[in-house]
């Protein structure tokens, strides 16, 4: 790609003044961050002059802790933190308010800020009660919002999470009644009657709060307050920057222009930034870098570009790769020791009963294989787990194809013609009940291009592999060794005993590669997709009563490469891989059934241990410490 002007200009004017690299490990390239920013202070670079740009996330929150952990900068003050908090609080209320009962990862975050002073316990009980009972969080609270009647001889308190939720339903109806605005208002009031820490005489809080009154003069609806949380969420809207120290590390975000007196910049890149839109290099490019067109000399400011491989689909990047040398990052960086993360206040005898009946996964696996912090949270406690727009995608195409290929089965004379027609069909009316995950004009976005992809796939003959065939599969109670394993496969074709396992995935095959990489040096463990090929494969050839084998493993890719080709990605049965991929899972069942759970794994961008952390979860000690 080559940029057009004005970037052409830009670009050249950039080479002289910029270091780029790009990484594997996104630890590593955490780590270069902390490593880099530590040199430049060595070396007298006040920290005033430094700034950083990386969106408001917990990974960014921990990477930002350990600067103020290993240079005494300081970047959250507690002011800041209350008040991130508090727009938290109203992300949920207007989402709640739009959606009712779609932020359930939210309202569970929300219920562990201190100001409500809930026991962590209770929370997880509550979340596993509303599992059971086939609920969402959200509903559960609501019905334990109902008042409680104590006889006149009875005395009581009501629950603490139905006090809150009743806090919480009180600035909903005030959003009905008064607008968002007032809100903001008396969540920082009473955030600030709790902490006894004078947030309203805070600058952010009075910008911010004249920025939601000039917002709500254009218009109040549910739907409008939704579509300007994505658009200040994607950056395109801008919020008031926190008040910090003048003596201190910046903060930019990408659609400000740098401030005065700022001569190093450190810009961030680790994950798709907007999705389809970012076909639009002019509206993708981070506008800050534009505002140095206007600039005599680039001289003053030295950018220092990092970003993953893997993840990072960032046009404004690929432009500039294709026009200066890239540094791959193998320069030895140094990574601090990993930290563990231990919790102690969830009893073993809460979580033994979770245990009945359990069956290993390939996603369970995976799960504790990174962190045993994320298998207690999302497999055994169930807790909710928002849905990416990526995600919101992925399973609109899969709900569709699914569709697709059982009426397939029950009209096998159907022509091309009308497979063309029926499959984009099945996804646009799909979209419909994910259209909440969406920002404005994604949407419609995501809606052409699914169509365009599912009829190009149709075309280069993927669907017309076999004529028999399983669509989403489900096994339970599969016995491998001493271990019960399950899995849910999305399509299976047969050709006698011989069987083809299909797994569909979407998103760009070239920036997955280590996901399907054998285990070695850099990743003794392999790949995640590694993993789950020989997974089903081994829960395929074990399933009892039958006298399957596998002899094709292949993920495919519903989106075409560059050059129009429908990636497939085989994974091969290898004995080795075989064994090796039993000898994790055993080791994982038997930890697992051991409730060896409490420590995670410490690393700086684990939303789990992060999340432990930041709400003051975390305990020194290990698992002897954990309550019985």
């Amino acid at each position: 790609m080559n940029a057009s002007l004005p970037y052409a200009e830009l670009f050249q004017r950039l080479y002289q003044h910029t270091t780029i690299q790009g990484f594997d490990d996104p630890d590593q390239q955490y780590a270069s961050i902390v490593h880099g920013i530590t040199q430049l202070v060595k070396k007298g670079v006040p920290a005033h002059e430094i700034a950083i740009v990386l969106p408001a996330s917990y990974t960014a929150r921990s990477l930002y802790k350990q600067i103020e952990e290993q240079l005494g900068i300081i970047i959250y003050t507690e002011s800041n933190k209350h008040l991130f908090n508090s727009w938290k609080i109203l992300e949920y209320i207007i989402f709640e308010w739009n959606y009712r009962g779609s932020c359930d990862d939210l309202l569970f975050e929300i219920l562990h800020f201190q100001y409500f002073n809930i026991d962590p316990l209770k929370i997880i009980q509550a979340n596993r009660s509303a599992y059971s009972k086939k609920m969402t969080f959200s509903k559960f609270c609501r019905q334990l919002e109902q008042p409680v009647q104590f006889s006149l001889f009875e005395s009581g308190s009501p629950d603490p999470i139905q006090v809150a939720y009743q806090n919480i339903q009180k600035w909903m109806s005030l959003a009905s009644a008064e607008g968002i605005p007032k809100v903001y208002e008396e969540v920082v009031g009473f955030i600030q009657s709790v902490t006894a820490v004078n947030l309203k005489t805070d600058p952010h809080y009075i910008e911010t709060l004249d920025f939601l009154r000039q917002l709500k003069q254009h218009d109040d609806q549910p739907l409008y307050w939704v579509n300007c949380l994505f658009l200040i969420n994607a950056g395109k809207l801008q919020l008031p920057r926190p008040s910090l120290p003048s003596n201190q590390l910046r903060i930019i975000r990408t659609n400000e222009p740098p401030p005065a007196g700022v001569s190093k910049i450190f810009l961030v890149i680790d994950q798709p930034n907007g999705g389809f839109a970012s076909r639009n290099f002019e509206s993708y490019s981070p506008i800050f870098l534009s505002h140095w067109l206007d600039r005599e000399s680039l001289a003053p400011i030295h950018l220092y570009i990092t970003y993953n491989n893997e993840k990072a689909q960032d046009v404004f990047l690929a432009a500039l790769l294709d026009n200066m040398d890239r540094q791959q990052a193998q320069i030895p960086v140094s990574i601090p020791a990993v930290t563990p993360v231990h919790i102690n206040y969830i009893p073993l005898g809460m979580l033994r009963p979770l245990l009945k009946g359990f069956n290993l996964s390939a996603s369970s696996l995976n799960s504790f294989l990174s962190c045993p912090l994320q298998f207690l949270y999302e497999h055994l406690l169930r807790s909710p787990k928002s849905k990416s727009a990526a995600m919101a995608f992925g399973s609109a195409i899969h709900h569709a194809l699914e569709q697709f290929f059982l009426d397939k089965q029950k009209s096998r004379d159907r022509q091309q013609q009308d497979e063309v027609k029926s499959l984009p069909g099945y996804f646009l009316e799909i979209m419909q009940t994910f259209k909440k995950h969406f920002a404005p004009g994604e949407y419609e976005q995501r809606l052409q291009y699914g169509q365009e992809i599912l009829e190009h796939y149709i075309k280069n003959g993927q669907v017309t592999r076999s004529n028999i065939y399983s669509i989403e599969r489900n096994f339970k109670n599969v016995p491998v060794k001493h271990m019960l394993w399950q899995g849910k496969i999305d399509k299976l074709e047969f050709d006698g005993n011989d069987v083809a396992i299909l797994d569909y995935k979407t998103g760009n095959p070239g920036k997955r590669s280590t996901q399907f990489a054998r285990p070695s040096g850099a990743a003794p463990l392999g790949g995640n997709y590694w993993r789950q090929g020989i997974f089903y494969r081994i829960l395929v050839n074990n399933f009892p009563g039958k006298a399957w084998k596998v002899n094709e493993c292949t993920f495919h890719y519903i989106e075409p490469d560059a050059d129009g080709k429908i990636i497939e990605v085989p994974v091969e049965g290898h004995e080795p891989d075989v064994t090796t991929v039993v000898e994790q899972a055993a080791i994982a069942w038997d930890q697992i059934h051991q409730l060896n759970l409490f420590s995670g794994c410490g690393k700086p961008r684990c939303y789990w241990c992060n999340f432990v952390k930041e709400h003051r979860l975390s305990t020194p000690g290990n698992q002897e410490n954990v309550k019985k």
